[in-house]
């Protein structure tokens, strides 16, 4: 009997404990929404990157990003330069879709894409662009007129 009450405790120990982390949908999707400022591109020891080495070396294309309550995602490279699309998160990745075209895909039709949500909270967000390559945001503050009256 002993011997038995042990091996479920064990089974259930190991079920609860090796469960995999998952966001909270519902938390994640009031936190995210807002403007993001882009503030650096990092590799997952740190290392901060303004250009991307592999076949062909490019500059990392920096954007400020906005998250609506209506699911719209706005991605803004300055210049009038702007990729409308919509989101939406699926456990631990957001997923941007049916976009519009954009002055800096060359007219090509928009490409779907998922990152995945490496950390988030009221003020912070990181996304994992690629492996091992994240973008680094920090949420504008929204400043309210101090000159009330009371």
């Amino acid at each position: 009997m002993k011997k038995n009450l042990k091996l479920i405790i064990t089974i259930i120990f190991l079920s609860v404990s090796c469960k995999s982390f998952k966001i909270d949908n519902k938390k994640s999707n009031r936190l995210i929404i807002g403007k993001w400022n882009f503030v650096r591109a990092t590799d997952s020891s740190g290392t901060e990157y303004t250009y991307i080495r592999g076949d062909h070396e490019y500059k990392v294309v920096t954007s400020n990003i906005e998250f609506k309550p209506d699911k719209t995602y706005i991605k803004d490279y300055g210049k009038n330069n702007i990729t409308t699309c919509n989101w939406q998160i699926v456990n631990d990745s957001i997923f941007q879709f049916g976009g519009l075209l954009d002055s800096l895909s060359y007219d090509k039709q928009f490409e779907d894409s998922t990152q995945v949500i490496r950390k988030i909270n009221t003020n912070k967000l990181v996304l994992e662009m690629r492996p091992n390559f994240y973008f680094h945001y920090e949420k504008e503050v929204i400043k309210r007129n101090s000159n009330m009256m009371y």
